[in-house]
């Protein structure tokens, strides 16, 4: 378009076209000011001149200065231009605004809606020209200052979109993110890993309320709450930490680079989701073999883990009477050395007379139902106590009588025997006044 100019101002008269040569050289390098004062300066004295005239059209039509070509009509072929160009103007159908680039490439709305497009979509490359042509050429333009500042935000160089934002007035916006970074502070200072991966989620969920709600979209805080979540995740991950791979997935899904990838199936891992961390690992080839060769490391070592485990629990289960047997070894678990009051290195001389003692000293001063309560108990630790056998499996953890604990709550029919032999103690001990009653307690009547 503007080759079309220059050889337009091949025509005007000496006097006037290395002004306008100049005027329009400033225009392309970004002086859209010098030009534009150019024009108004002139445009009375030189308007009637056909070729002045064109040039004249040309600039407002590549500023995008529709309304004043259509108001001037000067040329019907240029006011018809003009006005088909501003009718897509008020759609405000941003794709169809983009398309008039050609015609109008220093239109300030054809440069928003450009980089608008670009900032949704994440073309930050194209972007970067747009901005580069705001910064050269319309600084005084707070809207696309703004813009310009809202890419630099999103490319995470937040003191430049600082900046561009202070030029732009956004004294508001510019306070509240610099106090999300004293927030920062805080935790980055943290000593507690738990602690600070408690305050890095909770930060994140605050930005992610502050993205749905920011009135530039995409949103300023679109790209540090990623990187407070890949903060986040690094921690978990480089401390063995669980809880974390459901945000593992949220930055995989977001960056879909390998590092998210690693971070994402450790983080599974950790949450012991070793399955799901396989089948990932598997879905595609990592080109980094680096984070392939941790992550395997990784999945082996909680196998490992989960084996030994599962072994030690194994065992445990086989060995549960012996367990069972020696928690309870030497404990007097059923009370029988404590109820004939005598310690557990008794002799049998001394369990007997114990037992005699007991008798004696409750048998007329307790009521009859009661004392035959006693007594049986009385008689029972007698049975234990008194045969070497029963009482070396007492002192071992185990109830004669219930000699395979590890049927407890079942009952498989054996049942203790030997009260046959005690028998004969019995009528010994008593001078032969015994007797049974049921099948496995022995009572003796005095």
């Amino acid at each position: 378009m503007f080759g079309k100019l220059f050889l337009l101002l091949d025509s005007v008269r000496p006097d006037i076209f290395s002004e306008v040569r100049n005027a329009m050289n400033r225009f392309t390098q970004g002086y859209t000011d010098m030009t534009e004062d150019f024009f108004k300066r002139n445009k009375e004295q030189y308007l009637s001149d056909p070729f002045f005239k064109k040039n004249y059209l040309e600039y407002l039509l590549s500023i995008g200065d529709y309304e004043t070509i259509i108001q001037s009509n000067l040329d019907p072929e240029y006011t018809k231009k003009a006005k088909q160009l501003q009718q897509i103007i008020n759609s405000n159908v941003l794709e169809e605004i983009v398309k008039l680039e050609k015609d109008s490439p220093y239109s300030v709305d054809v440069i928003r809606a450009a980089l608008r497009i670009s900032l949704i979509n994440g073309d930050y490359k194209i972007a970067e020209g747009y901005v580069n042509k705001i910064n050269r050429s319309f600084k005084k333009n707070k809207e696309l200052m703004a813009l310009a500042g809202q890419y630099y935000f999103l490319i995470g160089s937040y003191a430049i979109g600082l900046q561009f934002f202070r030029e732009a007035g956004l004294t508001e916006a510019v306070d509240e993110f610099v106090g999300l970074f004293k927030e920062y502070d805080e935790i980055k200072n943290a000593y507690s890993v738990d602690w600070k991966l408690k305050r890095l989620r909770s930060f994140y969920n605050s930005l992610n309320i502050k993205v749905l709600s920011d009135v530039f979209s995409p949103s300023i805080y679109t790209h540090v709450k990623f990187e407070i979540l890949k903060e986040f995740l690094e921690l978990a991950v480089n401390n063995r930490k669980s809880e974390a791979s459901s945000l593992g997935k949220t930055y995989y899904v977001k960056t879909k680079d390998e590092y998210s990838r690693y971070l994402y199936i450790m983080s599974l891992i950790f949450d012991s989701n070793i399955p799901m961390a396989k089948k990932e690992l598997e879905a595609k080839r990592f080109d980094n073999s680096v984070y392939a060769r941790k992550i395997k490391k990784e999945i082996k070592y909680f196998e490992d883990q989960e084996e030994n485990k599962r072994q030690k629990s194994y065992d445990q289960r086989r060995g549960g009477r012996s367990s069972r047997k020696d928690s309870k070894a030497g404990t007097d678990f059923l009370g029988y050395y404590k109820l004939l009051g005598i310690k557990s290195d008794a002799t049998d001389k001394q369990i007997k007379k114990a037992y005699l003692k007991k008798v004696a000293m409750n048998k007329n001063k307790m009521k009859p139902e009661e004392w035959e309560k006693l007594h049986i108990k009385l008689n029972k630790a007698l049975e234990i106590l008194s045969n070497k056998k029963n009482r070396e499996m007492y002192d071992n953890g185990i109830d004669p009588e219930k000699p395979q604990p590890q049927f407890e709550g079942f009952d498989n029919g054996f049942h203790f025997q030997g009260f046959e032999d005690l028998g004969a103690q019995f009528s010994d001990f008593f001078g032969g006044g015994s007797s049974f009653r049921g099948r496995r307690t022995q009572f003796v009547f005095l």
